[in-house]
């Protein structure tokens, strides 16, 4: 089974928890896909949420002000990852990189700082890396 798939089983196997009245045929399956940028993150924000942990989506585009007639840059800092999630107590960020997308000079400078500071920072090209990489987020490790 694909990671994807994985996801899809349990985004359904949630889903139907959620509303255990409701018959089994009326929760329609999700469709996740992680060929484009945003359809991606939907899915790593996803994983984590079904999963139990906090994510969210961090967006840096500004905002137009109708009162000015202006486009306002946004107040969060540049180069910051595309997804922060929290998972067992610590930070968690994945940049999302589809096709040639690169990373900039911001990005690299903001997870070299993130990774100084004790945060997990994955780039991910697609959901099965995604996958692979975050389950050694959530395996608990054992010390002897």
């Amino acid at each position: 089974m694909s990671a994807l798939q994985e996801l899809a089983r349990l985004d359904l196997e949630h889903r139907r928890a959620l509303h255990p009245a409701m018959p089994m045929y009326a929760v329609p399956p999700a469709k996740f896909s992680d060929k484009t940028a945003n359809e991606l993150t939907r899915c790593i924000v996803r994983w984590f949420q079904i999963n139990g942990h906090f994510a969210t989506r961090l967006s840096s585009t500004g905002t137009y002000r109708e009162d000015i007639k202006k486009f306002v840059a946004s107040q969060q800092r540049r180069g910051l990852p595309d997804v922060f999630a929290v998972v067992r107590g610590r930070a968690a960020f994945v940049e999302i990189k589809v096709g040639k997308d690169r990373l900039s000079d911001d990005q690299r400078e903001a997870i070299g700082e993130l990774q100084a500071s004790g945060a997990e920072v994955y780039i991910s090209g697609d959901f099965e890396g995604f996958y692979d990489w975050v389950q050694g987020l959530v395996t608990p490790t054992i010390h002897l």
